[in-house]
């Protein structure tokens, strides 16, 4: 699943990237889904990688369910087990080791890649793949049944992926710089 993505890559180009891994893992057993989580949560113990296992199937792999249901801290070390990293992850999450480092997601903006990934995904569970969503943002090439334009994480990711790389990037660059949740 690591495919390293350099850090000097455009935020849209991680974008594609993240959304062709999630969307990957959607697809395949639960059991791939359960190696992602064991690999980011083997810290917290067998308790806590248990819950979340039941989290994902509960959640029938809709990778941005799961990933919205959780902190930023978590959401970082699943984009580094997906290769993907920003200049920020460090200091953010050094920030936990201190003392007080708890309260610091309570204070302390994430990284602007983990946080617009967050925003991405948010605006893919709220909003269904429609030709005009908003204003600012007009699509084409639209999935012909009804059920691959519910707003959800797959269905977005199977769309924005059926597109040519100039349209997929034009896409995620507009929902990025125009959609804050």
């Amino acid at each position: 699943m690591n495919t390293a993505i350099e850090k000097n890559t455009s935020i849209s180009d991680k974008a594609i990237q993240f959304l062709k891994i999630y969307h990957h893992l959607e697809k395949q057993r639960l059991e791939e889904g359960f190696s992602l989580i064991r690999k980011v949560f083997h810290s917290h113990g067998a308790e806590t990688v248990s819950h979340m296992m039941d989290h994902w199937r509960d959640k029938k792999k809709l990778f941005g369910s799961f990933y919205l249901n959780t902190s930023y801290r978590t959401q970082i070390k699943i984009l580094h087990e997906f290769g993907i990293t920003s200049d920020q992850d460090a200091e953010y999450l050094a920030g936990f080791d201190q003392e007080d480092g708890e309260m610091k997601m309570f204070f302390v903006e994430p990284p602007v890649l983990c946080k617009s990934f967050k925003n991405l995904l948010v605006f893919f569970h709220n909003h269904g793949i429609n030709e005009q969503t908003y204003d600012w943002l007009t699509l084409s090439n639209l999935p012909k049944t009804s059920a691959k334009r519910y707003g959800q994480s797959y269905n977005w990711a199977g769309y924005i992926l059926s597109l040519d790389k100039e349209e997929q990037k034009r896409v995620l660059e507009t929902i990025l710089s125009n959609y804050e949740n």
